[in-house]
């Protein structure tokens, strides 16, 4: 694709399944994490699939085996890191890294036994929603706009990330969004706290789950698919960033306000939708069932994204 844009406005999006479960670094890749572990979760001897493998033995594991696991994960990391430097390099070389916005990310992190448990579903710990966001703004760019790099501590949500590259690029958006440009920010210039609102939503038949944040204070709920029954755990980051301590039996009020605030997000949700079908684009995935392939249906069970019963 870079070789045919030529002169033209390019939009890359680029997704890579690295890191991921199972953690596999190529084994002729030189990782500098774990090279002194020696114990019982050894890559030639224990797959590192967190779903097979991992969890059956989590009340036998040591710290240090755990410790092991994310250092195979980190080296996962690194090797992501190697493969985007040579992006980066060609977008030199090709005389367009001076005039390109580049946006780094992911959809999920991974938990390490942080609550108990590996991998990324059916929890929303902050190790599972809280992200890496890398913005990279050309040179030229940053002394017009009076910028300088900085680490932006307020937190912002993957909604915001399509509308402030368009924002940032000068680029009209005709569709309907529930994203903020966060180009304010990037200036230093304070804003009210924003809403971060996380879900992972199946079918009627499987539990549903969320979170939203508010300031300080995140709110977690899940909805048991069998009963119907809406459970809470309420968390204040601030003072306990690890979500240990559950306060919704002590700040039924707070639960209250957070719920309200979660029901407005849904409400905008379903206006924007009507919105993109008043102007004929097309619908927001529901979550509907697809027939898969065999081989395509191995592959995201693999990953996890497929349960036992389909």
């Amino acid at each position: 694709m870079l070789g045919r844009s030529g002169d033209e406005p390019l939009f890359l999006y680029l997704h890579s399944l690295d890191p991921h479960s199972p953690y596999m670094p190529p084994r002729d890749f030189r990782a500098p994490f774990g090279r002194d572990y020696d114990g019982r979760l050894k890559r030639d001897k224990v797959p590192m699939n967190p779903r097979v493998t991992l969890r059956p033995l989590s009340a036998e594991l040591s710290e240090e085996d755990i410790q092991y696991v994310r250092d195979v994960y980190d080296n996962e990391i690194r090797y992501q890191d190697l493969q985007l430097e040579r992006l980066f390099k060609e977008l030199e070389e090709r005389g367009i890294l001076d005039d390109t916005l580049i946006y780094v990310t992911a959809d999920h992190g991974e938990e390490f036994m942080d609550h108990g448990d590996w991998d990324h579903t059916g929890r929303a710990w902050e190790e599972l929603v809280h992200i890496p966001g890398i913005l990279w703004i050309p040179e030229p760019w940053m002394t017009r706009w009076g910028l300088t790099p900085r680490v932006i501590e307020e937190p912002i949500s993957l909604v915001d990330v399509s509308t402030s590259l368009l924002d940032l690029a000068g680029v009209e958006d005709p569709a309907p969004r529930q994203g903020h440009s966060f180009r304010d920010l990037l200036k230093g210039e304070s804003e009210e706290p924003w809403l971060l609102y996380s879900e992972e939503a199946f079918p009627s038949d499987r539990d549903n789950l969320g979170s939203l944040r508010s300031g300080d204070y995140k709110l977690i709920w899940k909805r048991n698919r069998q009963t119907q029954e809406m459970t809470y755990k309420l968390f204040n980051l601030k003072e306990d960033p690890r979500e240990q301590h559950d306060l919704a039996a002590e700040k039924p009020d707070v639960v209250s306000a957070l719920e309200r605030l979660r029901d407005r997000v849904r409400g905008d949700a379903d206006q924007i939708q009507e919105r993109l079908d008043a102007a004929g684009l097309p619908p927001l995935p529901r979550g509907e069932r697809v027939q898969l392939d065999a081989g395509t249906e191995e592959e995201l069970r693999a990953l996890g994204y497929v349960g036992e019963d389909g």
